[in-house]
């Protein structure tokens, strides 16, 4: 409902810059710093390359942008010059890319990258062009590879990370895009292997260890630094 909603959106932009037809006595009077006009460029091949509205020498309104073999590259609206609204960018096969949202040239809302092979890469959401909230990224083959909070473009809160076959590897807090607080480690069984606590990505104090049958095996005290 969101994307079809962005999309709407966009198609009112884009009629709402649509040039009038003029009339051949209005010529020598229009001005054309406020008539948008229809731009093109191409490849030293010929094969078209970009296009869409300009005005003043700003793009507005729907862009379209190609590869050299004439599949489409990516595509969206522009605000002023500046990209505005639901743009999606493609691979040279034609398979999606990136489906995010922007407003007035800053990443805004949710975004979704995929892999090549369609597969889901990263899920997650941009304000004024930073990351914020819940981000999720996968493996090439769907698993799920880690999953956590951002804000303002940096970790925060609980993290946990996996490996390709779906196993946990690790998961704990973090703060200011470093660990710290409670962390533990696993093994490739998701069994646990250490846990303790960090302080700014260095570990502190009394960490336990257990072995890969899962029994306690002993708790080391790490000092700090003086």
């Amino acid at each position: 409902m969101l994307v079809q909603s962005i999309l709407i959106a966009a198609a009112i932009i884009n009629s709402s810059f649509k040039p009038e037809v003029l009339a051949v006595n209005t010529l020598a009077t229009t001005d054309w710093s406020l008539t948008p006009i229809y731009s093109k460029t191409y490849f030293d091949n010929g094969v078209l390359k970009a296009e869409g509205r300009l005005l003043d020498s700003n793009k507005i309104g729907w862009w379209n942008f190609y590869y050299s073999n004439n599949n489409i590259k990516k595509k969206g609206a522009y605000l002023k010059g500046e990209k505005h609204g639901f743009w999606e960018t493609f691979y040279k096969n034609g398979q999606t890319e990136l489906l995010l949202e922007w407003n007035q040239g800053l990443k805004s809302g949710w975004a979704k990258r995929y892999f090549e092979n369609g597969k889901l890469n990263w899920v997650g959401e941009f304000k004024d062009d930073q990351k914020t909230g819940l981000w999720k990224s996968f493996y090439s083959n769907g698993e799920l590879k880690e999953t956590g909070f951002f804000s303002h473009n940096t970790k925060v809160g609980w993290w946990r990370f996996w490996d390709a076959n779906g196993n946990i590897l690790e998961e704990g807090d973090y703060a200011n895009n470093q660990k710290n607080g409670f962390y533990k480690t696993f093994y490739a069984d998701s069994l646990l292997k250490t846990e303790g606590y960090y302080f700014n990505d260095e570990p502190t104090g009394e960490w336990r260890y257990y072995k890969e049958d899962g029994r306690f095996d002993q708790v080391i005290k790490i000092e700090d630094d003086e």
